[in-house]
């Protein structure tokens, strides 16, 4: 793929990790071009993400699942 070798090798590390259901995914190029946007979202702020759960409070009425439902989103 022409891509690949004019990438960075950082690209090419990352491409490498990227998992498919056969190998034939790796080959087109819309399956392709999907799996960055996979990869990066995965990752979250784990400051960001202890700052929301320790602002958060259950709200008069609101049910303990309704609360914790809220901070797993």
């Amino acid at each position: 793929m022409t891509l690949l070798h004019v990438a960075a090798p950082e690209t090419v590390e990352i491409y490498n990790t990227f998992q498919s259901d056969n190998n034939a995914d790796k080959t087109f190029p819309d399956k392709i071009l999907l799996q960055p946007e996979k990869y990066c979202n995965l990752r979250k702020n784990v400051t960001n993400e202890r700052h929301k759960f320790n602002l958060r409070n259950q709200l008069p009425g609101e049910s303990i699942g309704t609360c914790v439902t809220d901070l797993c989103v």
